[in-house]
């Protein structure tokens, strides 16, 4: 069970995967946990992705995602990331990227496929989470 001060986490719903926790802490909040070395693929991002909507019922939410050491994505995993469509489930998204690696190649990627919704990176939880739920007001 996830612990934030300022949320309620009473119903937590969640799903372990092979190389995923998804979990929808709040009734517009998941968190998702990459497991450490984990190649993320476009299969993968499509069975998230579902995951989501099946939590959600397609509505928007917040997304925490909180990244283990040495996680990558493959070329089509990164092309599927860049959809915009994916845009449409994300009210806000805040990443914890521990690996300074990690974080220079998501910030490139972000650079080249800027998200349609606010997303930041963050190298810790409560930092991420403060941010997150500040778009919880203005949404």
């Amino acid at each position: 069970m996830y612990f934030y001060p300022m949320v309620k986490t009473t119903n937590i719903k969640s799903i372990e995967t092979v190389k995923f926790n998804i979990a929808l802490v709040e009734d517009d909040l998941i968190r998702i946990d990459v497991k450490a070395n984990t190649v993320v693929k476009k299969a993968d991002i499509e069975e998230n992705y579902k995951i989501y909507s099946k939590f959600l019922d397609h509505k928007p939410a917040l997304f925490l995602v909180i990244f283990g050491e040495n996680v990558t994505a493959s070329e089509d995993a990164r092309a599927e990331l860049a959809n915009f469509d994916r845009d449409q489930i994300k009210i806000a998204e805040a990443a914890v990227i521990p690996s300074m690696v990690t974080r220079i190649m998501a910030q490139l990627f972000m650079t080249f496929h800027k998200p349609q919704h606010p997303a930041e990176m963050f190298s810790s939880e409560d930092e991420a989470m403060t941010w997150l739920l500040n778009h919880r007001k203005s949404a």
